[in-house]
């Protein structure tokens, strides 16, 4: 009747199951989810207690799209939902559980919070998980996860101010994180950029949006990779000299 998921970098606290399941069957709600804290892994091998991730949701189709992100090891699903969606979309291989919650929402799942800690993620060194090991895989599975947001809300209820800003910096996001090794990914970001606001620039950094006001978001993109290439060539040129 109900579903735990678990990565291998997760661990599910003690008693996580049972304070859900009673969130669950008091609510009816569909999901439950609460809180999750880091374990940071140190030098020798061993994991230390990091940062407490304690956030509600709000509005579930437009936190779950943007900014709210939780492991499996805080969430239980009521197997209904899950029959619901169906299955995980393996053509997403470092956000599936991004698209498998939003999929949960966008079938009518509720949710219900537990003031908890109901799990642990290790924090692994860069090039351990999917993501860090392939950061452009990384971007390229999160167009294809906006693009897949933005036709269904087109096709439910229209794109609202709300959606057009929640889509504008996921889209924003992306064509700033493939502009220097991906430009087919950015092309297709900026071309939905283009569509959503024609006279689209980046909230931040300041000097992006700065140059994005004066010459174009492209051109901005354009002129932040020379001031990056030339600051790493006088680093070099520096550090030749000195040895």
């Amino acid at each position: 009747e109900f579903i735990q998921y678990l990565d291998g970098d997760d661990i599910l606290a003690v008693g996580k199951l049972k304070i859900q399941l009673e969130a669950l069957e008091r609510s009816g709600a569909d999901i439950a989810y609460g809180n999750w804290q880091k374990l940071i892994k140190s030098k020798n091998g061993n994991f230390k207690i990091g940062e407490m991730m304690r956030r509600e949701i709000n509005n579930p189709e437009i936190d779950l799209f943007t900014d709210f992100w939780s492991p499996p090891a805080a969430y239980l699903f009521r197997r209904s939902i899950v029959d619901k969606v169906g299955k995980w979309h393996e053509d997403m291989p470092c956000c599936g559980d991004v698209r498998f919650i939003l999929d949960c929402v966008f079938n009518g799942a509720t949710f219900v919070y537990c003031d908890n800690t109901m799990g642990y993620y290790r924090i692994l060194p860069i090039g351990t998980s999917t993501s860090t090991r392939n950061p452009l895989l990384f971007v390229q599975c999160c167009f294809k996860n906006a693009d897949y947001v933005k036709m269904w809300w087109e096709m439910h209820g229209g794109i609202s101010r709300e959606r057009r800003k929640a889509l504008l910096k996921v889209y924003g996001y992306i064509a700033r994180n493939s502009f220097e090794k991906d430009k087919k990914t950015f092309e297709m970001a900026y071309h939905n950029l283009e569509i959503l606001h024609p006279r689209y620039t980046p909230e931040k950094p300041r000097h992006l949006r700065a140059a994005s006001q004066l010459f174009g978001y492209r051109q901005a993109e354009g002129i932040a990779l020379w001031y990056r290439n030339v600051k790493k060539r006088l680093k070099r040129c520096i550090f030749l000299s000195d040895t």
